[in-house]
């Protein structure tokens, strides 16, 4: 389970839950990468680090790769609409994106990440969000 909070300046994803991993904390604050996990003993900072702004984890990514899409469809069924887009990337583990939303609230329900083969790397499902 991962615990995703982001606005324009920072963003932090924090895994919780009983697995092992728990408490793994990766935040982007003024520029900077943090990684932290009391349980691995890890408290590592990456100054100027420009790759989290394009971590596919994101919901702010996909919206940034909706508008640079090589190709993008929307569907709408049984309450749901799906949006699926195709990136202009040469990254053969993040080749296509799918944000399913709930059409009644607008909400996500779940975004899935697809390899170049069309397989599933990364499914998150929305338990809960809210958006401030």
């Amino acid at each position: 389970q991962l615990k995703i909070i982001e606005n324009k300046e920072n963003s932090v994803l924090e895994v919780i839950g009983n697995k092992d991993i728990s408490g793994l904390k990766i935040e982007k604050k003024d520029g900077d990468l943090i990684v932290k996990s009391t349980k691995l003993k890890l408290d590592k900072i990456y100054e100027n680090y420009k790759e989290i702004t394009d971590s596919s984890l994101f919901l702010s990514s996909f919206a940034k790769d909706y508008q640079e899409a090589g190709k993008k469809t929307k569907e709408e069924k049984d309450g749901k609409i799906f949006v699926k887009i195709t990136l202009k990337n040469n990254n053969k583990y993040i080749k296509y994106k799918e944000l399913y939303l709930d059409k009644s609230t607008g909400l996500p329900t779940k975004l899935v990440i697809k390899d170049s083969s069309n397989n599933p790397k990364i499914i998150i499902e929305y338990t809960s969000i809210e958006i401030l």
